[in-house]
């Protein structure tokens, strides 16, 4: 994804980091947006602190940071593809996808699943097993305040609409103390 990136950005000056938030060190950074509910993977309080430790550090006075969450007063999974119900994009490179999720086990905050894949033209099947959390905004925004942040916004969707109980997402745009 990185080479695609710097493909698109054709020798702008950005630059680009491929690694876990510790290994970003000192950066002087204007902007850090974490992807894909990435944010939902810090498991536990230490994990999700320590990011928001090192994004803060890599980040000058005054740099934001955004990222977005699912709203756990909307259970999503809910509505995830089944075994039974795929669901099907295509993809330019690998062409026709099938996926689903299998396995959905809700525990407190927490969601386990089996996410799968299915590439049409080939017949391989790929099985990732991952573990989601569902922090509250308020857990968020306490946690985010702990490292250094103040939350300018909390969006609802990515047209700006402001968050409600009923938003699916919540997407936090913060700036760095």
């Amino acid at each position: 994804m990185l080479a695609a990136a710097k493909r698109r950005l054709a020798g702008q000056d950005v630059e680009l980091i491929h690694g876990g938030a510790p290994e970003l060190g000192h950066h002087e950074a204007d902007l850090a947006i974490m992807t894909g509910h990435v944010a939902q993977f810090f498991l536990t309080d230490a994990e999700w602190q320590t990011a928001l430790k090192s994004l803060h550090q890599a980040l000058k006075p005054g740099a934001h940071l955004a990222f977005e969450s699912r709203n756990p007063l909307i259970p999503p999974y809910t509505k995830w593809p089944t075994p039974t119900a795929h669901r099907r994009l295509h993809d330019p490179q690998a062409g026709p996808v099938e996926w689903w999720l299998q396995d959905r086990q809700p525990s407190g905050n927490r969601l386990s699943y089996a996410l799968h894949y299915l590439f049409a033209d080939t017949g391989e099947e790929v099985t990732s097993h991952n573990e989601l959390i569902f922090r509250s905004r308020a857990q968020i925004t306490t946690s985010l305040q702990a490292a250094g942040f103040t939350v300018e916004h909390v969006y609802g969707n990515w047209d700006a609409t402001p968050a409600t109980d009923d938003s699916k997402e919540m997407i936090f745009v913060t700036k760095r103390n």
